[in-house]
């Protein structure tokens, strides 16, 4: 026998040899409740236990009507074990009192209390579980002033009750009376025997010291499945703490779910023995004491390392079976294909998986088969292909039949017909053949041979890819036509074939949410014929991994007009958006001056995307440069200023300074050439005149113009004596250098006034340079 239970059990392998129950205090208290105590598809956590009187115990062959399971008692559990010596067993633990326990047994003191309590999350809408109460106390001092009592206190959705946290108690007597000694007395719930001999009744015939014990009592409540709920189990002395008192929990019987047990029946040899040309049948059934009040579904598949191969030695096995409300068993039929051949022993591996419904968990069994060949199976039927799905049959097929005592045998057909082979021409649809071998004994052996014959085909199909990367919306479409409509679908992503959540029935031919990657899907008629197929969806690549923009940054020393950029994606519909608000791949722009930047934004059909940019410099330079005058000791001052190029600028004075920087001092007089760089290495020289200080006498230039009156109150007349004066340009200078005046000459007299006082240079000049140098004294 295979068991599969939902949650895999500790076996507990403490045993005692006794005519008593044994008990054990040494385990931890998570693995009584998870180990011992839960079963099915029930989940527990958050153990804890105040430290009471708590353990495992064993009924080792005795009366007592519990295997094993957990003891909590008001005193040391080993108290509990028999025979049944004393009226009068017991200890105090000086645990403490229990406010819920106090409330259930009014008017009395609750000393000695052990509290256990953990959190579960029930896989069915009904939680229950078996129980015991035994005392020392019972069935002596019922209706006195000693009122031992304990309970199980539930809380959780759905539950609105009078204890701690809105819990119910869910420890009551079929009347709905809470379970305590003078209740269980009142209403007959109890075997007990007044007497304290090792024999009573109300021991359990010795197993157990308490002198009297209730009937086997089940806790049960409605609850919400795969939510969470919170469980306090507590047993107190009432009124003192001198004699004992328990509660014994069936092991196992804390249950929300279903438990399997799997059988594997074989028609001739061991329960592993499967021959050629023999059925076995497997047995799948809920576990004893189950509930049949939801539907288990268990996914069987087979193993890859089988070594016999489905379809070609053994026959196929369902992708699943359920076990229905209100149904205990459900049963899978298989054979072994005789095929005549010496093959020696092969295995069949079949697992079956189950999964508890609220996804916390699951577990597998694997279960080994072995084929032997048909030494003893005096024959069959040769194995021919059955299956003509999707093509054609061929006109006539021959069947043979094989024996291994022939000729002595004689042959029988659902045909009529005699002899080992007959020919026949199935039509479309399902057609069976049988065979009936008699040997001259009067031994039979029956074989038959189903053929399906089916002109199923796939005339179209569709495949989607995921929009975006990862993304799970893509489809599949199946166009299926055939005579023996309607169709059924299996399908499932071949990255998780051998995970049974991940294999999908349905009788539709559109499979949609699907991810990237390759389906195998199975299409299957009305009569069992069927054809596999498969398909890709593709991954879109991530929009991380696009290209983005072409080109990269750009720096331009003049100016470059219009310039078109162009951005590329890798998805096969991709969407744009520039910083210019245009939604195509490519733009036109026209860069500023300065630093210009573009951005893009390239989309998947997700709205994901990825952004990139680029900056284009354009850089249009100009140069203004101003000199002081060199008074004659070469302290002279040049400087020069840089616009509309790309800042920030460099300025290097070439030859004789050789020096960096906009401005220079301790210049001598002469021409001086400034380079000027700016941030994109655009180059741009100009040259800077620095004057020496009464380097010209007064009437060098007179012959060219002369300056009247001077000295000068400020108001005074240019005389140019040539015609050409309106190629002449007029600047006045300070003895520092600065420009205080500077205009074109309109005619061969030029009056000026308003000029501060101080010494100035009038200087002409043309487009070669200068012409002509007076000095000029302003006086007021």
């Amino acid at each position: 026998m295979k068991k599969i239970l939902i949650v895999v059990s500790l076996l507990i392998t403490s045993l005692l040899l006794s005519a008593q129950i044994s008990t054990q205090n040494d385990l931890s208290i998570e693995d009584l409740v998870t180990d011992t105590l839960i079963n099915g598809c029930t989940e527990a956590m958050n153990v804890t236990v105040n430290g009471g009187a708590y353990g495992y115990f064993n009924n080792e062959d005795t009366d007592f009507p519990f295997e094993s399971g957990i003891v909590l008692a008001s005193g040391d559990i080993s108290n509990a074990e028999g025979p049944n010596t004393s009226g009068s067993q017991g200890n105090s633990l000086g645990s403490g009192s229990d406010p819920d326990l106090a409330a259930i047994a009014s008017g009395y003191t609750i000393n000695d209390a052990t509290v256990l309590e953990f959190d579960f999350i029930p896989a069915s809408d009904t939680v229950r579980f078996n129980y015991i109460f035994g005392s020392e106390e019972f069935p002596e001092y019922a209706n006195s002033s000693f009122n031992d009592v304990f309970g199980f206190f539930l809380s959780g959705p759905g539950i609105s009750g009078p204890y701690s946290n809105g819990a119910v108690n869910i420890a009551i007597l079929p009347n709905d009376q809470p379970v305590t000694i003078d209740n269980v007395h009142n209403y007959d719930y109890y075997t007990a025997y007044p007497s304290s001999a090792s024999d009573s009744p109300g021991s359990y015939n010795g197993a157990v010291q308490y002198d009297g014990n209730t009937i086997v009592l089940t806790a049960e409540w409605i609850v919400t499945a795969c939510e969470t709920y919170h469980i306090k189990l507590a047993v107190g002395d009432a009124g003192d703490s001198a004699f004992d008192s328990g509660v014994f929990i069936e092991a196992g019987s804390f249950i929300s779910g279903a438990s399997i047990d799997v059988v594997n029946n074989a028609q001739v040899g061991g329960e592993a023995d499967l021959w050629e040309g023999c059925e076995n049948y497997y047995v799948i059934s809920r576990e004893e004491g189950s509930e049949a009040d939801e539907e288990v579904t268990i996914e069987v598949m087979i193993a890859p390392n089988s070594e016999a191969t489905e379809g070609v030695d053994f026959t196929d096995f369902p992708y699943q079976v359920t076990i229905g409300v209100g149904e205990m068993t459900d049963t899978i039929f298989y054979s072994a294909l005789n095929d005549g051949l010496e093959e020696g022993h092969e295995t069949i591996i079949v697992a079956f998986y189950t999964a508890c419904p609220c996804g916390n968990m699951s577990t597998a069994v694997y279960d080994t088969i072995w084929i032997f060949d048909a030494e003893f199976i005096k024959g069959g039927i040769q194995d021919v292909q059955t299956y003509y799905c999707g093509e054609e049959a061929p006109e006539t097929i021959t069947l043979e039949g094989v024996c291994n005592i022939d000729p002595n045998v004689a042959y029988s057909w659902s045909t009529t017909e005699e002899g080992s082979s007959i020919v026949v021409s199935p039509g479309p649809g399902a057609t069976t053949y049988y065979l009936t071998m008699v040997d001259q004994c009067g031994n039979e052996v029956y074989d038959s041979v189903t053929f399906r014959i089916s002109d199923m085909e796939e005339t179209d199909h569709t495949l989607v890819n995921p929009s975006c990367y990862n993304e799970c919306d893509g489809y599949i479409q199946m166009f299926m036509e055939g005579e023996f409509e309607p169709f059924t679908y299996t399908y499932t992503n071949s990255l998780y074939q051998y995970i049974p959540d991940s294999v999908h029935n349905t009788s539709l031919s559109t499979f949609g949410s699907l991810c990237p990657g390759t389906y195998k899907i199975t299409a299957t008629d009305d009569i069992g014929c069927f054809i596999r197929y498969e398909y890709t969806l593709d991954n879109p690549p991530p929009i991380e991994q696009a290209t983005g923009l072409i080109e990269t940054d750009m720096e331009y020393c003049s100016d470059p007009g219009s310039i078109v950029l162009h951005a590329e994606s890798n998805q096969p519909t991709p969407t744009y958006l520039w910083s210019t608000t245009e939604a195509s791949n490519t733009i036109t722009v026209t860069p500023s001056l300065g630093e210009n930047t573009y951005w893009v934004r390239v989309f998947d059909n997700c709205g994901n995307y990825l952004e990139d940019d680029i900056t284009i410099y354009y850089s249009d330079m100009y140069i203004t440069t101003a000199s002081d005058m060199d008074m004659g000791a070469c302290d002279g001052q040049v400087s020069a200023v840089a616009y509309d190029g790309v800042y920030p600028y460099t300025y290097y004075w070439q030859a004789p300074l050789n020096a960096f920087g906009d401005t220079q001092t301790g210049v001598c007089t002469g021409y001086y050439d400034v380079l000027v760089s700016d941030d994109i290495g655009c180059e741009l020289t100009k040259t800077v005149y620095v004057e020496e200080y009464n380097s010209v006498p007064q009437s060098y230039y007179d012959d060219i113009f002369t300056v009247y009156p001077n000295p000068t109150d400020g108001k005074f007349v240019i005389n140019y004596k040539f015609e050409d004066y309106k190629n002449i340009n007029l600047k006045i200078s300070d003895i520092k250098g600065s420009v205080v005046y500077e205009s074109q000459l309109e005619g061969n007299l030029t009056e000026i006034e308003n000029i501060h006082s101080g010494v100035y240079f009038i200087k002409l000049y043309d487009s070669e340079g200068i012409v002509a140098v007076q000095k000029l004294i302003v006086t007021q």
